[in-house]
């Protein structure tokens, strides 16, 4: 089962800071059809204002990921990190029995672009936790971001995988879940995807259930990512 979820069908947050479109009910957006697809819970597109950002507060029990698209993200926490991450990092941060953090634009004259995905984990309670690594990302490939193994670029504590495909040229991929009746979910940041006849566009997505493989037509220019989690 296909289904389509279009850009401007999100729900949508403007404060003075911020500005953040959000795939699934987040905050004051609440839809009671989106929440969450599998434990992938809440992805959203925010672009902070420069010298703003998100003053200290708490997580539990959550695997949030940040992927900065334009800038740099500050990130700070009660585990004594503060580092500033750019767009060819990614920065996963296990919330687990409970961190404090704060999120600010690096930049004081410009804004700062990131997606942040927060995926629900199998395990509960574990040590906070906050890991950044930056990305050799494949050309015209899939890249692994995160997945559930040791061996995996950063480990989740969850059955699910991300990658994010960067194509400067036109291309075919098909894909296989790992997982029997897998659920996976494209978002395409950039550029265009065909999926099943579903044509994509920016910031457009596609949630698939009951499909093991499935097969994408890639437009040149185009940057996207690819879950794949078992339907737990």
């Amino acid at each position: 089962m296909y289904t389509l979820q279009r850009s401007t069908e999100r729900g949508e947050t403007r404060i003075s800071r911020l500005q953040s479109f959000h795939s699934f009910s987040f905050g004051e957006y609440y839809d009671p059809t989106k929440m969450g697809f599998g434990p992938l819970r809440v992805l959203n597109d925010d672009t902070i204002l420069g010298g703003t950002g998100f003053h200290p507060h708490q997580h539990r029990d959550m695997e949030i990921i940040s992927i900065p698209l334009k800038g740099g993200l500050v990130h700070q926490d009660s585990l004594g990190n503060d580092i500033t991450i750019t767009p060819d990092m990614i920065q996963v941060m296990s919330a687990g029995s409970g961190i404090v953090h704060a999120e600010y634009n690096a930049h004081k004259d410009q804004e700062t672009d990131f997606l942040q995905i927060w995926i629900q984990p199998n395990q509960m309670q574990v040590p906070p936790r906050h890991v950044e690594t930056k990305i050799e990302y494949l050309e015209n490939a899939l890249t692994l971001l995160v997945g559930p193994n040791e061996t995996d670029q950063i480990q989740l504590y969850q059955e699910a995988y991300l990658f994010r495909g960067r194509y400067t040229q036109e291309g075919e991929l098909s894909y296989t879940s790992k997982y029997k009746d897998g659920l996976l979910y494209v978002f395409v940041i950039e550029g265009s995807i065909e999926i099943n006849g579903e044509k994509l566009g920016k910031r457009d997505a596609i949630a698939i259930e009951k499909e093991q493989a499935i097969s994408l037509k890639i437009g040149s220019n185009s940057d996207f990512l690819l879950f794949d989690m078992q339907d737990n």
